[in-house]
């Protein structure tokens, strides 16, 4: 193979990083390998000599990211880590330490991770997290003697022994950087109502330091119902079951003095009645009761004809209505016609052997008072005759 390394292209990834020649590959590689394609790009790269068979052998360029420009394929150089110490201090613990899981080349700027480790507490007092430095800060410090600003000497790669940092670079091995603590003494804000309360749930108040970010949260009380100035029907109330009202509390569902409001039973209207029956319907509900086939008597109507009328609704069979109470005598009755002796018998059927008594019955009485007046008269006769001998 030709020993010429002097190709070059165009970058074709995303962030524009260099795109350098990496060898020849039996295989056609569209994208460059990265640094962390290492194991990939060995694997496609071919080494030494090739036998040439009896046919034609294609070969493809590999190209390889080169983001530091040193002229050496990402994936060769040799790559570093940025270690996190967490600096204990006083035989104290530490957690929650940032771990770097990216592969950095030098000349490399790395962000630190924004994990912020714990440590636990001393003598009596809260430990916290003040930032990291690139050399061992011993003992803890208070807020205002903590390190800020690079005043104090100069380190490697020009930053500060104990100034905070927030980012390093990679030149030749691996950076470790140290975790710095210092006492917690809040200087606390002024309450503030964090989450309102309700008649139903506590609400929170919280304050922050002005020296951190430390949040102190308390609970507020629960607020007193507020009630509507008047009960509320909550089941209303039917014919035939007792319904409910209580007072409302004007922002939940709370309730109080629940209050039965008693039924007061169906409440039914008059005759209703078509060809085949006659029902009352209650006025509330529209339930049915007193549904019965019709029974019907002839009367003497006022149009002087007989009429088929029911006598428990006052329907009339050829008016197909119930007749009003006006109408003669009762309606209800079943009962028509103008005259009184028509309203007190009602003319009755063939087969109804109760209304013929009732006529056999007044015929007699009419006799009986005949008779009675004429015996009358002649006895009057009979004593004047005596009188006057």
């Amino acid at each position: 193979m030709t020993s010429d390394t002097g190709f070059s292209r165009q970058p074709r990834n995303p962030d524009g990083i260099t795109e350098i020649f990496a060898g020849w590959s039996r295989a056609k590689h569209e994208d460059a390998f990265t640094a962390e394609q290492r194991d990939e790009a060995k694997k496609a790269l071919v080494s030494g000599k090739i036998i040439m068979g009896t046919e034609d052998l294609t070969l493809y360029a590999v190209w390889a990211q080169d983001r530091n420009n040193s002229g050496v394929p990402d994936f060769s150089e040799t790559s570093y880590k940025i270690i996190y110490d967490g600096n204990a201090q006083e035989n104290g613990t530490v957690k929650g330490l940032p771990v770097d899981e990216g592969l950095h080349l030098a000349g490399d700027t790395v962000s630190l991770g924004s994990a912020r480790p714990t440590h636990s507490g001393l003598n009596g007092k809260e430990v916290v997290f003040l930032g990291w430095t690139l050399s061992r800060v011993d003992g803890i410090f208070d807020h205002e003697a903590a390190p800020t600003s690079a005043d104090e000497g100069m380190a490697r790669d020009g930053a500060a022994s104990h100034a905070y940092v927030n980012s390093v670079e990679l030149v030749d091995a691996d950076v470790t950087v140290y975790a710095a603590w210092g006492y917690q003494e809040h200087v606390w804000g002024d309450w503030a109502v964090e989450t309102p309360s309700t008649c139903v749930q506590q609400g929170t108040e919280k304050r922050t330091c002005t020296t951190c970010d430390a949040v102190e949260r308390r609970p507020l009380d629960v607020l007193p119902h507020e009630w509507e100035a008047n009960f509320t029907v909550d089941k209303p109330v039917t014919c035939v079951e007792d319904g409910l009202k209580s007072n409302h509390c004007k922002h939940c569902g709370a309730t109080r003095y629940a209050t039965p409001i008693p039924s007061v039973g169906h409440v039914f209207g008059g005759w209703k009645a078509d060809a085949a029956g006659h029902w009352r319907e209650c006025t509330v509900c529209n339930v049915k009761a007193a549904a019965g086939a019709h029974e019907f008597r002839e009367v003497m109507a006022d149009d002087g004809r007989r009429h088929e009328v029911c006598s428990v609704c006052g329907y009339d069979r050829e008016k197909q209505a119930i007749l009003p109470a006006t109408d003669g005598a009762s309606a209800a009755n079943g009962r028509g016609g103008s005259s009184w002796f028509q309203t007190l018998i009602h003319l009755p059927q063939t087969g109804d052997p109760q209304g013929w008594w009732v006529v056999v019955l007044l015929v007699a009485t009419a006799l009986g008072a005949g008779i009675s007046v004429v015996a009358f008269g002649r006895m009057r006769r009979l004593a004047r005759g005596r009188h006057a001998k």
